[in-house]
């Protein structure tokens, strides 16, 4: 299985059942985490980035001064992942379906 044509993306209301999921899993492919949660701390963020996890976050949440998003790496939008990890790095996934 090549990364460019397989991707994970998992969403979740609460991160921390699916954190505890993908501790027990042994993944061959990009792990995508979204959320809408805006108390994701910067220790489980650097937790995810060390374990190769991508948060994915509304726009406003990934600029919001009252979440920790706003400088993370690991933490990119929405449409940043459409675009960025869909349309241009796996574009056979627009048209698997």
């Amino acid at each position: 299985m090549r990364d460019r044509d397989t991707l994970i993306h998992r969403l979740k209301t609460t991160l921390r059942e699916r954190l505890k999921q993908l501790g027990l899993e042994r993944l061959r492919a990009p792990v995508f985490l979204a959320t809408v949660d805006d108390r994701v701390s910067s220790e489980a963020i650097a937790d995810m980035a060390r374990n190769a996890i991508v948060l994915v976050v509304p726009e406003s949440l990934k600029a919001s001064k009252e979440a920790v998003y706003e400088k993370e790496d690991a933490v990119i939008t929405f449409r940043d992942f459409f675009h960025d990890q869909i349309r241009v790095r796996r574009p056979a996934l627009l048209v698997a379906g």
